[in-house]
């Protein structure tokens, strides 16, 4: 049984044309993210960790905060909904006037899980893209936004979570939860 599925994958292989590789192979290029100081205003929780992409893999210039709030999220349902993520994901840091394009949807970053959800606002006259997300572990929440002067997020997404799947900031935020 298993060398007939390795000859029907070698087959499926062989047999799918080459069709874009070079342009999708230069678009997964690594994101160059750099830190920089936190971007907002103080609020009622401690600041983060803020970066910055200007490269073509981000899409344009991107920024990405991170931060944790303690005992800031449902205990036992975690991140339950869009709404949560509206309320909870700092993009209103980023601008009061942001739109939703759409539903969110689930996701998972190392051990957390929560949702993502995308939103257009405007600056300074120009279309821009956010992204908010809101994770979830035990009781604690990790916010995060992402604004872009990119319209389509789908590089801007796959950047973003390439950086937070990084072990460097996984770990910051691990220590942040009170955890080595």
């Amino acid at each position: 049984m298993r060398s007939a599925f390795v000859l029907l994958t070698s087959l499926c292989a062989i047999m799918t044309p080459d069709i874009g590789t070079a342009p999708r192979a230069q678009s997964l290029q690594p994101a160059q993210w750099r830190e920089i100081a936190w971007p907002f205003p103080r609020d009622a929780w401690p600041s983060g960790k803020a970066f910055t992409c200007a490269d073509k893999s981000c899409g344009g210039e991107a920024v990405l905060s991170v931060r944790v709030k303690l005992g800031f999220c449902n205990c036992d349902a975690g991140i339950r909904d869009d709404d949560e993520v509206d309320n909870v994901a700092d993009v209103d840091m980023i601008t009061p006037d942001f739109r939703p394009t759409g539903p969110g949807e689930a996701i998972k970053v190392a051990e957390f899980s929560g949702r993502i959800r995308s939103y257009d606002y405007t600056a300074n006259g120009k279309p821009r893209t956010a992204l908010g997300l809101a994770l979830a572990r035990k009781c604690d929440l990790i916010a995060i936004s992402v604004n872009s002067t990119r319209m389509d997020d789908i590089e801007l997404r796959r950047a973003a979570l390439e950086r937070l799947n990084a072990q460097d900031l996984l770990k910051w935020v691990n220590r942040q939860l009170g955890e080595k």
